[in-house]
């Protein structure tokens, strides 16, 4: 892991803060929120890191070392039985996650019913104030679909969260792919157990960077909601750069004004 930082990602260490992203889909699409949505962040230094969220944990010791202060955008990754098999994301159902990162360092659950309530304050860990680092997985929403209103939506991925929160969207997209298999699944599936299994199923095969791309070039692309996962983290991170900013802006004004005849 250190050759690798040191081969790729040695901006690490002068980065105002660090992004860890699951995957391309991630790496593409996220990086376009920002600049849709979040002006600040584009004016800093974010060292964009696409290690696979669920390996984010590997980079821990770095991370703590440098005190900086990171967002880890991944996925809750469902599973059951022994040997695992990894499944579509439900409630009640002995469901486990395969995410180390979750499991043993932030915010250190392992079950699916239990990571599904967790609220933003137990999926970030605060470092003496001096740093902070904020998980953010899929969540649940509520969504209008075959009928049902505010229906509960459990993604698993990236993916599958996008197209939840953009039903509306993705059910008359033109395209071909994954945007193909996504809009028949929505036609076909009245209910958002029945879509999300649909979904999953069609990720098995699906081309994620893609995927990406295509969306990158449709005329709705800057109509896209975030997933509310991202979203969330997006402003956490925005709010701990903005009071690292004023702390800085402090420490300077004072220095000036200390130095001042």
């Amino acid at each position: 892991m250190t050759r690798y930082i040191k081969a790729i990602h040695c901006d690490l260490f002068f980065a105002d803060a660090a992004v860890l992203v699951e995957g391309p889909a991630e790496r593409i699409l996220v990086p376009y929120f920002v600049r849709q949505k979040y002006e600040f962040l584009t004016q800093c230094y974010l060292s964009w890191l696409e290690i696979g969220g669920s390996h984010a944990h590997r980079l821990r010791p770095l991370i703590e070392i440098l005190g900086l202060t990171s967002l880890i955008i991944t996925d809750i990754d469902a599973k059951v039985g022994t040997p695992p098999k990894a499944v579509q994301p439900k409630r009640v159902a002995e469901q486990t996650t395969r995410n180390k990162t979750l499991e043993t360092w932030i915010p250190k659950k392992l079950s699916i019913d239990s990571l599904l309530d967790s609220p933003i304050s137990e999926r970030t860990d605060s470092y003496d104030g001096s740093f902070s680092i904020c998980v953010a997985y899929q969540q649940p929403i509520k969504v209008d679909h075959g009928g049902i209103s505010q229906a509960e939506a459990l993604a698993n991925t990236f993916e599958d969260a996008l197209v939840f929160q953009n039903l509306g969207v993705f059910k008359e997209l033109p395209g071909y792919g994954l945007i193909a298999k996504f809009r028949e699944a929505i036609a076909s599936h009245a209910t958002t157990e029945g879509l999300g299994e649909a979904m999953f199923t069609c990720l098995k095969g699906g081309v994620k960077a893609e995927f990406a791309l295509d969306l990158l070039e449709i005329e709705k692309a800057d109509q896209l909601v975030i997933p509310r996962y991202i979203d969330e983290g997006l402003g956490w991170l925005e709010k701990q750069l903005r009071r690292k900013q004023r702390e800085l802006l402090e420490i300077v004004d004072a220095t000036v004004g200390a130095s001042a005849p």
